[in-house]
């Protein structure tokens, strides 16, 4: 299951609790708690950054397997995972607890009003801050550049040729290319 439709499902389960069975129901907070907010300025990052890293796997491996078809949508997240950095397993694992962890600490601390606002604040910051596609790439880049490295064995082991991908994400970074659009345009055909 994928990270986010946990993390959603995780924060119905904790308004549902909140709603039906907390004692601490309150719709205002009487006094404002800051470090409530600091987590979930740090939340907001993490969910820019992470769905980014997110992004960009997955449109560069789409953009690889546009001629494919007998790819499976299991097989394709499989894949665009192994694109991402090992390093960012743990960024990923926070990212995940966290999100869940900041919405319920701002509804036990801060109210529903001002719960139920943050996520949809945070939704609207996702859908308007621009994907840094470049900087996620060259992070990519960087760990399966050596043919030897462990990286590129599990590139490879996920059924990438590490060539072709190589090729790819290194033309999208010289060409400042946007793989969300160049996507679109594999899918419509244009390129």
């Amino acid at each position: 299951m994928k990270i986010t439709y946990t993390g959603y499902i995780g924060k119905v389960i904790i308004l549902f609790f909140y709603l039906f069975f907390s004692d601490k129901k309150m719709m205002l907070p009487n006094t404002f708690v800051l470090w409530v907010w600091i987590i979930f300025i740090v939340n907001v990052f993490l969910n820019h950054f992470c769905r980014g890293q997110l992004s960009a796997a997955r449109k560069i491996t789409r953009i690889y397997l546009h001629n494919k078809p007998e790819v499976s949508a299991k097989k394709e997240r499989k894949m665009s995972l192994e694109l991402i950095p090992g390093s960012m397993a743990a960024i990923l694992v926070i990212w995940s607890i966290l999100m869940i962890l900041s919405f319920a600490w701002i509804l036990i601390y801060q109210g529903l009003i001002l719960g139920i606002s943050a996520e949809i604040l945070l939704f609207i910051l996702i859908a308007i801050l621009p994907v840094q596609y470049n900087s996620h790439l060259r992070y990519f880049y960087k760990y399966f550049e050596g043919s030897e490295s462990k990286k590129s064995k599990a590139i490879i082991e996920a059924g990438f040729d590490l060539e072709d991908v190589k090729s790819i994400i290194d033309k999208t970074i010289k060409e400042n290319i946007n793989p969300h659009k160049w996507w679109r345009e594999v899918e419509d055909g244009k390129r």
